[in-house]
């Protein structure tokens, strides 16, 4: 089921393993990741996923930071503590952090849809 889903979307390794990139998206609603998963992959993207804290631990953020070439964070559904912590490794790893207005498919979709016109080709 999901953690299959969540362990076979773990294998990016950053810089572009992917045609689209490689996002990771710090927390959002469980319930919505084969939605996100599915809008990903129809821009050649994979998608990583920490659920912010609440069953894995902040310290495993890091490896997924340094894996992913940007990172989204819905501010709706994730610890102020995690939400911090991701932007804090973005800019020590230098990497683009995409605050979202809501954990919502089509939030999200309008961000991937915006760093793919932003993302070196």
């Amino acid at each position: 089921g999901e953690v299959a889903a969540v362990a076979r979307s773990e294998s990016c390794t950053g810089q572009g393993s992917q045609p689209g990139g490689c996002i990771l998206y710090v927390g959002g609603r469980c319930h919505l990741l084969p939605h996100l998963r599915a809008r990903a992959e129809a821009r050649a993207a994979e998608l990583l996923h920490h659920d912010g804290g609440r069953g894995e631990t902040l310290q495993a953020l890091e490896s997924l930071v340094d894996r992913a070439d940007v990172v989204f964070c819905p501010i709706d559904c994730i610890s102020h503590h995690a939400c911090l912590r991701a932007k804090h490794l973005c800019r020590r790893l230098a990497k683009p952090f995409v605050p979202l207005r809501s954990s919502s498919a089509t939030c999200f979709a309008r961000a991937i849809e915006a760093w793919h016109g932003h993302a070196p080709a």
